[in-house]
């Protein structure tokens, strides 16, 4: 390896035109690689594109086996947000129609700016046709000790790996890279990646440190791996957060903080061990999750797994605090607290979802669990705090199947609230349609909730004139509620009675980490004769309109 001191101070007629680094702007098929550059780059004046290798990059790229350990430090103080890039390896890529690879780069330099767009590789991508994050890591390995750190005072969009990804031709790639550097800034921050407004995917990227986000209003966008993003993102091959996010504002997420745009999708599992917690006590600390703060443009999640604790406000959960449109769950769980630490009257809090609006296309459920806590004012759920459709259109269905809430407690504090093993509360427009199915769940947890709460084995109030389906749905005798709702509004609705009580002794104290067994042991424990709701006549499948078998699960037609 080669080895560089800099000591670049700006002049005073700078301007973003150019870049201050060891080379100010490169591009044209270059490759740097078994370089390292130590010692200081510094602007005190409007100069915004800073490096420890290259200012800016203007055309096709590879950077390898490249460390950063220089100072970088701006106090310039405008907020001109997508033209500026602070970077150890590089401060932006503005290269349209070229490609550019980072491979098995290092920053160990302290980042400090009070603009925007600061990264422990790159600031700012504005332009390029492709873009590859590969082996790259800000910080030391994960078991060594670091005090380094990435901050702006007034800026936003700051990323262990990259501060903005604004526009690429093919999905910006972060392949096995990692975060070990303190993150501290206003708004838009995340452990690989601060804001996207372009496709990214992530394989096997993680954050190991603290991320710090002082927005007290609801555009925080803080996450584990990624703040916000405008555009879809795909997730595979584990990606996790080990990590607290100490937040005062909304929309955090233990791997996204907030997406609306695009599909997100977590296809190989996904793991959050960080506690969600707020650094003041606003109002506005909602839409808060173990992996996902707000998903506005759909969900499709595979195996993803919370065991940090979540709190705030109001839309809290141990996966997704706040969902809209369409949402596939499957293998999901959560195994810790989720507290409303705020006052807001309206928790919606939920074991994996706190609060979902308007789902369009079908929103599924199977084989996830929750056992974590979950406290709150006033709607709280074992799985789902809230499931609200505004309109009921026949292709809205919703199907939960194959999940169990088990040894926790669930916990309404505000009389007139609702506390549900399934869900808190569950409200449609609409005319009889059958658009809602729960069966082979296990429901199991322990109902504190507090003076004139209303609880329910399923639902803690049914708000709806569809109907619903149950079926093959298991609880514990002592779990503090005996009918399938605790309140509803609607004197429509229709639940099938094949719906079992459980013998207590026989389940609880069993930490089921396994759906099948849960499902298994409380088949084994039924208690002959029970029959959840009498209102109604049982039903069979048959009955339902829109509803068919097929491979041995219940599913929309």
């Amino acid at each position: 390896n080669h080895f560089v001191k800099l000591n670049i101070v700006s002049c005073s007629t700078a301007n973003d035109t150019y870049g201050y680094a060891l080379f100010g702007i490169a591009g044209n098929s270059n490759t740097i690689k078994n370089l390292t550059v130590k010692g200081s780059v510094a602007s005190n004046d409007r100069m915004g594109v800073l490096g420890g290798l290259v200012g800016r990059v203007t055309g096709s790229m590879t950077f390898e086996n490249c460390t950063n350990e220089a100072t970088i430090t701006s106090t310039y103080g405008t907020t001109t947000l997508d033209k500026f890039g602070f970077g150890g390896i590089c401060g932006i890529v503005n290269a349209n129609g070229c490609d550019v690879v980072f491979r098995n780069c290092t920053n160990q330099g302290t980042i400090t700016e009070k603009q925007n767009c600061a990264g422990g590789i790159c600031g700012n991508i504005i332009s390029c046709n492709s873009c590859k994050f590969i082996n790259c890591r800000n910080g030391l390995d994960k078991n060594k000790i670091t005090d380094y750190k990435i901050s702006s005072t007034n800026g936003s969009y700051i990323g262990g790996i990259c501060g903005y990804v604004q526009k690429a031709t093919t999905p910006v790639e972060f392949n096995s890279c990692y975060n070990n550097y303190s993150l501290n800034n206003t708004r838009y921050v995340g452990g690989i990646l601060g804001y996207a407004k372009s496709e990214c995917v992530f394989m096997s990227c993680h954050n190991y440190k603290s991320i710090t986000a002082t927005a007290t209003d609801k555009t925080s966008y803080c996450g584990g791996i990624i703040g916000y993003s405008s555009a879809a993102l795909s997730f595979s091959r584990g990606n996790t957060n080990e990590a607290n996010l100490i937040v005062g504002g909304s929309n955090v997420g233990g791997i996204v903080g907030y997406i609306n745009g695009g599909l997100l999708t977590i296809s190989d599992s996904a793991r959050n061990s960080g506690n969600i917690v707020s650094s003041a006590s606003p109002a506005a600390s909602s839409n808060r999750g173990g992996i996902v703060g707000y998903a506005y443009s759909g969900v499709d999640l595979t195996n993803c797994k919370n065991t940090g604790t979540v709190a705030g406000n109001q839309y809290l959960a141990g996966i997704v605090g706040w969902l809209g449109t369409k949402c596939t769950m499957n293998g999901c769980s959560n195994e810790n607290t989720i507290q409303q630490t705020e006052t807001s009257a309206l928790s919606n809090i939920g074991g994996l979802i706190g609060f979902a609006s308007g789902v369009t296309g079908g929103f599924i459920v199977k084989n996830c669990y929750n056992t974590g806590d979950i406290t709150g004012k006033s709607i709280c759920g074992g799985l789902i705090g809230y499931l609200y459709f505004s309109s009921s259109p026949n292709s809205i269905y919703t199907n939960i199947y194959n999940c169990y809430c088990s040894n926790c407690n669930i916990t309404a504090t505000s009389s007139n609230s609702y506390a549900g093993g399934i869900i808190g509360q569950y409200r449609t427009g609409g005319t009889s349609y059958y658009n809602l199915a729960i069966h082979n769940c296990y429901v199991s947890p322990t109902m504190t909730s507090g003076s004139g709460v209303y609880k329910g084995v399923l639902f803690g109030t049914y708000n709806s004139s569809y109907k619903a389906y149950t079926e093959n749905n298991y609880y514990a005798s002592t779990m503090g509620a005996t009918a399938k709702q605790g309140a509803s509004s609607s004197s429509t609705i229709a639940f099938n009675t094949a719906d079992y009580s459980i013998s207590s002794t026989t389940i609880n104290g069993n930490p089921y980490t396994d759906v099948v067994d849960a499902l298994n042991a409380a088949r084994n424990a039924i208690v002959e004769g029970t029959s959840l709701y009498t209102g109604q006549s049982s039903l069979s499948l048959a009955d339902l309109k829109g509803w068919k078998e097929s491979n041995g699960e219940i599913v929309f037609n």
